[in-house]
């Protein structure tokens, strides 16, 4: 269970990052890639038995690792792109609701049997965190605007469904975790140089010192929140379907509190009736 708290503290702590980023002036895209390479950085340093380095290309993870760094970073760019077309609330919605596709997915592959309590808490868990995370918004959604969603959505679970599978299938120690959390960075981390790159050629800027030390604390943070989410898989007592879910809306409700007391962010009932049903999920859930 301290796996799962430490992911969600890690999380939460990613979007208070973020939310500070504009008052600091620091470039969020520098500072995310930056943060790639960090986390590589972080992970390699934390890694036991560096001995065992040797000869990892071979192991079977290895290339899956690096393929889930290409889905992080691509994801990121179209989060920012359906942000800005389609609206932040229901971008935010699609990535949080991906929750339902790790549940269906261990359901399936692990041959577990979520009970009525459990089911009970995913579908309530789907209301609290559309309630929690939606806004009020200029944007009229149309059909054709739902594509990026959906990809986010399924692209989001993919992700989540993917770190469980390995942790119980290809993973066998912690130096097997430790390295892994740190492939997605590195691949991730080697697409976006080429776009951040690019970006300080076109427009003639550098690198703030703000920025670099944003991206370093940053990709601590991100270390840490991929490698306990993995982690967390193996709880015991806990099923796999319900560990996303239960990360999810801990870090959507600690987010949002966050949100309110440090930033003092407007919560509408909607989003408040949503907070209250995420934790009624959360207890269903962990019952």
């Amino acid at each position: 269970m301290s796996a799962l708290i430490f992911s969600i503290l890690s999380s939460s702590a990613i979007f208070v990052l973020f939310k500070l980023f504009p008052r600091f002036g620091v470039n969020t895209l520098q500072a995310i890639v930056i943060n790639y390479g960090f986390s590589v950085c972080m992970g390699l340093l934390l890694i036991p038995n560096k001995e065992n380095l040797k000869g990892f290309k071979a192991e079977p993870w290895f290339w899956w690792g690096l393929a889930l760094g290409v889905l992080f970073i691509s994801l990121f760019y179209l989060m920012a792109y359906t942000s800005q077309k389609v609206g932040i609330s229901v971008t935010s919605v699609a990535t949080k609701m991906s929750l339902a596709i790790p549940v269906v997915f261990f359901s399936l592959t692990e041959n577990e049997q979520p009970g009525t309590l459990a089911w009970t808490g995913v579908g309530l868990a789907l209301v609290g965190v559309y309630l929690a995370s939606v806004k009020e918004s200029n944007h009229k959604l149309r059909l054709d605007s739902l594509l990026f969603p959906a990809i986010i959505f399924v692209g989001s679970g993919i992700i989540d469904s993917s770190l469980g599978y390995a942790e119980k299938h290809v993973l066998s120690t912690d130096f097997e975790i430790a390295l892994f959390a740190c492939l997605p960075f590195a691949s991730a981390f080697s697409i976006g140089s080429i776009f951040v790159v690019k970006n300080m050629l076109q427009q003639k800027i550098g690198i703030h010192s703000r920025t670099l030390v944003a991206g370093i604390v940053l990709g601590v943070i991100n270390y840490f929140s991929i490698f306990y989410l993995i982690k967390a898989f193996g709880t015991e007592g806990m099923a796999r379907s319900s560990v996303i879910p239960v990360n999810n809306i801990g870090v959507v409700t600690l987010s949002a509190l966050a949100a309110f007391i440090l930033f003092k962010e407007h919560l509408s009932l909607k989003n408040k009736m949503g907070l209250l049903i995420c934790l009624i999920s959360l207890l269903l859930l962990l019952l």
